[in-house]
């Protein structure tokens, strides 16, 4: 084993617990906080330079929902591993079983929609376009599914893709690559 290995595996399982909790936290709700911030940035920037506001901030943030999680899991992923953990790999795992469940436990609301593909679509297809914050919580049912089970599986998935690239220092060895090609050129 090396070293990194080692300090996962010689921590007490109480403290192994509550570090995979707190990884966990940050996978989903600091990710979609981060997320959202980030969303509130690229509208601005948009509407600054476009000088027009567009199909408006909310509409905006549900079009891009998926793709602003996953970058900003991807990011906080690799930030928050500055120690080469192997723990924040694994922390996907509780989001999977929840939206797993969810999609084995769901039943479309017509006898028409019975199939896999509609379940498919309810959790992860384009159907989670609000116009407000009323739409968002009271009639817009696949958005709240969406936004408390799939979010934060694609959050904790990039999470832990990102804390992967920063085990396995990828950026350190993707840009040494790139720069060693460049001094040879």
């Amino acid at each position: 084993m090396s070293q990194h290995e080692d300090r996962d595996v010689s921590l007490g399982s109480p403290r192994l617990a509550s570090l995979y909790v707190v990884h966990l936290l940050a996978s989903t709700l600091l990710t979609g906080a981060a997320a959202a911030w980030l969303a509130v940035l690229i509208y601005l920037i948009t509407y600054l330079l476009s000088h027009n506001s567009g199909q408006g901030f909310l509409r905006f943030y549900f079009v891009h929902l998926f793709a602003l999680n996953v970058i900003a899991g991807l990011l906080i992923g690799y930030i928050f591993n500055y120690q080469r953990r192997r723990l924040p790999s694994w922390v996907w795992i509780i989001p999977m079983v929840s939206l797993t469940i969810a999609i084995f436990l769901w039943h479309p609301p017509s006898v028409l929609g019975d199939s896999f593909s509609h379940t498919v679509v309810y959790f992860f297809g384009p159907t989670c376009y609000p116009l407000s914050f009323r739409d968002l919580f009271l009639t817009s049912i696949p958005c709240f599914d969406q936004l408390r089970l799939t979010v934060p599986f694609y959050c904790a998935v990039s999470y832990s893709l990102g804390a992967l690239a920063a085990r396995h220092s990828l950026l350190t060895a993707l840009f040494s690559v790139s720069r060693e090609n460049s001094e040879r050129s």
